[in-house]
């Protein structure tokens, strides 16, 4: 037996290639027998071999990965509406029969490389017909309604298809001169120019002479890495939404992670699915309660998709313990198989962000996070403190920002993978809904900000516990003084009770612009002389000498808000 060895490029798109790769080509047990391939991972030399008698048996079973399976999941496919209103007119080579068959279109990441040359068929010209042939065929496309295929009108003997011609395993060595893969870094005669049919952040000869005309000839890509790059869409979850498109893409140097990591977070995982005509432009975040649904940006798409995986882990856990026991699921040192696995190998996640054109595309943004353990961790300690985490995501969501309503949650979940305080965008955004009168599930998202603040703060930096809730209940105090509380029995009085909103109203607004600590407490002696308000004593030691002030005060509005919000919501009953 002979071996073939395809190693790790330590590049995430060409490695993420090899994994899809191995998947596609174990799936398929009777091919792997028909060929008499094997295929092995090898850890010691961080590659995937495939063991093989003939070459021309590996090259042919490599050959039908690409071609029919691959190339029939992403890039000849046909959406469920164009199975059901079928408009190419086909014609049965042996038999002669006519025939409709559905358009196809490639999937979102495929549909990047795509142009209207990509597409190739089978076919004649209906002047290529003898008379009896061309007289059925006219009559079957007015019968039908229909026109034939393309520019140059083809009767189509088959379904045409857009993928790419690949070279694999090169039988004769080409006579150009060999030249470096810029991607595997090997000599080769078989290569091509790069570009981003390769990978979406190469730039091809025309782009980059498009920028500097005196740039040299580009780099070269080998056979091996161009064909591994086309199975990386294979192991590639994504979303497209209107001009959009997110990818994301599970990484990991150590091929048995790479792969392994299919089955928890990608190709092989129930968070991705695939062979669906109703998932075409989105293979992830399918469940009814997933929150990749509602995402449209990099970083909240990253934080629903480990919100989903989190959600995901938990019901298998309630498979197996008792309800009660859940919360104790993930003890210190008692991880499950999961949590091992990305506790003790490298995983990141690669995010790429392409807006698409007509003829084009531009990539806006590529993200790579690699804290996996630390947002699993943050997500098991809110969900201790019995925090609804998919009614924190969706509070963040701003209806009056008409133009971008997601704006302030893609900046709360950036900032919180990124380990960066929230409190000074959530206390400004809350403060204008509860204050125009919005209903907000205000005690849950409080709770969320309280407990993360603290998590990430290192000891000695920022306010501690006692610090906050200080604050806190000074702006509860503020609140509660200033509007009425309802008479025993009687319920709530609503004429003064929102013109006691109005009144806090103006009085927080001037407590917000505060910009020093003196006018702080200036702001705040009137309103005690105001509204009777008894100040904690350890307000009054100087606790603001010992804080930093905007966070004392963010925490002191917020305080407010919570009284105000729940008063709120009282008046919507009452006018209910």
């Amino acid at each position: 037996m002979n071996t073939y060895s395809i190693g790790l490029r330590n590049h995430f798109w060409i490695d993420s290639g090899i994994a899809g790769l191995y998947l596609i080509a174990e799936s398929n047990p009777e091919r792997l027998k028909r060929y008499g391939i094997g295929i092995k991972i090898n850890e010691e030399n961080n590659a995937l071999e495939f063991t093989y008698c003939e070459l021309s048996n590996l090259r042919q079973f490599l050959f039908e990965c690409y071609n029919d399976d691959l190339a029939m999941l992403y890039w000849n496919v046909s959406t469920s509406k164009q199975k059901q209103n079928p408009e190419l007119v086909l014609m049965d080579e042996q038999t002669k029969e006519l025939k409709l068959g559905p358009k196809r279109i490639p999937t979102p990441i495929a549909s990047l490389f795509v142009k209207g040359s990509s597409w190739k068929a089978k076919g004649v010209t209906l002047n290529e017909l003898n008379e009896d042939e061309k007289s059925r065929v006219k009559a079957f496309l007015e019968k039908n309604k229909k026109e034939l295929w393309g520019k140059k009108k083809y009767l189509l003997y088959e379904l045409p298809t857009c993928h790419p011609k690949l070279e694999i395993l090169p039988e004769t060595k080409s006579k150009r001169k060999s030249q470096v893969c810029c991607v595997c870094g090997r000599e080769s005669n078989n290569y091509s120019e790069v570009g981003q049919p390769s990978y979406l952040l190469f730039a091809s000869n025309t782009a980059a002479k498009s920028f500097n005309s005196q740039a040299k000839m580009p780099d070269v890509i080998c056979w091996e890495c161009e064909f591994l790059s086309k199975f990386a869409i294979h192991t590639a979850g994504y979303k497209k939404v209107e001009d959009d498109l997110l990818i994301i893409q599970a990484y990991s140097p150590s091929i048995q992670m790479l792969i392994d990591i299919q089955s928890e977070m990608g190709a092989n995982s129930p968070m991705m699915k695939r062979n669906d005509d109703d998932i075409f432009y989105c293979n992830i975040g399918l469940e009814s309660d997933s929150l990749v649904q509602y995402a449209s940006k990099p970083f909240e798409l990253l934080w629903a998709f480990f919100n989903d995986k989190f959600s995901l882990l938990l019901k298998e856990q309630i498979k197996k313990r008792a309800e009660e026991n859940l919360l104790y699921w993930l003890d210190e040192n008692e991880f499950n198989n999961f949590f091992q696995k990305i506790y003790s190998n490298p995983v990141m996640f690669f995010l790429i962000y392409a807006e698409t054109g007509s003829k084009t595309f531009i990539t806006k943004d590529l993200t790579i996070y690699q804290d996996i353990c630390y947002v699993f961790r943050l997500l098991r300690y809110m969900l201790d403190d019995d925090i609804n985490l998919k009614v924190f995501y969706n509070s963040l969501w701003d209806s009056e920002n008409k133009k971008n309503p997601n704006l302030v949650r893609e900046k709360v979940c950036r900032s919180i993978l990124l380990k960066h305080s929230i409190l000074y965008i959530l206390e400004p955004f809350y403060f204008r809904k509860i204050m125009n009168g919005q209903i907000v599930a205000f005690s849950n998202i409080f709770s969320f900000i309280k407990n993360y603040e603290l998590l990430i703060k290192k000891e000695g930096v920022g306010m501690n516990k006692e610090q906050v809730d200080v604050a806190v209940n000074l702006g509860r105090q503020i609140a509660g003084a200033v509007i009425p509380k309802s008479d025993s029995g009687e319920g709530i009085d609503k004429s003064k009770t929102e013109a006691a909103i109005r009144k806090i109203k103006g009085d927080l607004f001037v407590l917000r612009k505060a910009r020093t600590t003196t006018d702080f407490l200036n702001q705040l002696n009137n309103m005690m002389f105001r509204y009777g308000i008894t100040v904690s004593g350890k307000l009054l030691d100087g606790i603001l000498e010992d804080v930093k002030f905007e966070e004392f005060r963010a925490y002191c509005i917020m305080g407010a808000l919570q009284v105000i919000n729940a008063v709120n919501n009282s008046l919507k009953e009452v006018k209910s």
